[in-house]
Parts: structure tokens; C-alpha cells; sequence
């Protein structure tokens, strides 16, 4: 549903059934590495959405920041039930 949501939103044809097929392989392909199965991230497609995301890069620079809150700031979260 977000998919075609922001497909219609920004005017983008899409292929459900390809992206079924690439995800599908993806996790074929994983299970073979004991990889964690793969799956859509609407959640984070949307966030990315709203905040006017236009590249890649703002899902790297989500990884850094969560890199960094689990490199310093962990030992604040120790008696968190």
C-alpha cells in the first residue's frame, strides 16, 4: 500500500510482481548464508517520504546516527527494564 502510495504520489510506474520477485530471491538466496529474511520497509519509506528524503544517502545517514547512539550513549540505557 505505501508503495503504490508513493509511486502515485511522485508519478513512478511500478511492478509489484518484480518486486515480490526480487524480494523472493533475496531471501532464497540469503538462506543459503543464514541471513536474516528480507522485507519491504514501508515504515521507513514513508518517514523518508515526509521528511523530503530524495537520495540513499538519508538512510545512511540514519545508520550512522543509530551507529553512533549504540557506540556512546548504550551505557545510559543500562537499567532500562
Amino acid at each position: 500500500a505505501v508503495t503504490k502510495n508513493l509511486a502515485s504520489h511522485h508519478g513512478y510506474p511500478i511492478n509489484a510482481g518484480q518486486e515480490l520477485l526480487a524480494l523472493g530471491a533475496a531471501n532464497i538466496v540469503g538462506s543459503c548464508f543464514s541471513c536474516y529474511p528480507v522485507t519491504g520497509s514501508f515504515s521507513r519509506s514513508a518517514v523518508a517520504n515526509t521528511t523530503g528524503a530524495q537520495t540513499q544517502l538519508a538512510g545512511v545517514i540514519t545508520a550512522l546516527g543509530m551507529l553512533l547512539v549504540l557506540l556512546f550513549l548504550t551505557p545510559m540505557f543500562y537499567y532500562l527494564p
